[in-house]
C-alpha cells in the first residue's frame, strides 16, 4: 500500500497508511493571532470502507523543526494512536445548523414536510 514515512528532526515519527480506499494527510499549520501564535503538525487519515478517522501523530512545532515526508510502498504501517467514527447524530445536527445558516444568509425559506404519525 501507499504510505507516508514521517520524520521530525531526523527522528522517525510514524509510518501511516490507510490501504487502497481512504484518505491520508499530513498537515503543517501556523496560526498567528495578535501576540499569540501556534505551529502544529498532524498525520491523519480516513479509512473509507469503515468511515473511521485515524490520527497517527498530532504535535506542536517550533521554529527550526524539520519535517520529512516520504511516500513509500509497504505491506505494513504503524497502528494509529486514535481511531474513531464520527458521531452521526452530531454530524447531522451540524449539517442542519449549516443549512439553516446558509438559508438565512441567502434569504431562503426552508419548508419541511409534516411529521407522519405512526
Amino acid at each position: 500500500m501507499r504510505a507516508f514515512k514521517v520524520d521530525l528532526n531526523g527522528k522517525r515519527i510514524c509510518v501511516a497508511g490507510v490501504g487502497k480506499n481512504g484518505v491520508l494527510t499530513t498537515v503543517v499549520s501556523y496560526v498567528g493571532h495578535g501576540r499569540s501564535s501556534r505551529l502544529d503538525f498532524a498525520v491523519s487519515g480516513l479509512f473509507a470502507p469503515t468511515r473511521e478517522h485515524a490520527i497517527w501523530k498530532s504535535l506542536g512545532l517550533k521554529v527550526g523543526d524539520k519535517i520529512g515526508v516520504m511516500v513509500i510502498e509497504t505491506d505494513s504501517v504503524d497502528k494509529p494512536k486514535k481511531r474513531y467514527r464520527a458521531e452521526s447524530a452530531a454530524t447531522e445536527r451540524n449539517q442542519k445548523v449549516y443549512v439553516r445558516a446558509l438559508a438565512k444568509k441567502f434569504g431562503w425559506r426552508i419548508v419541511t414536510p409534516p411529521q407522519q404519525s405512526k
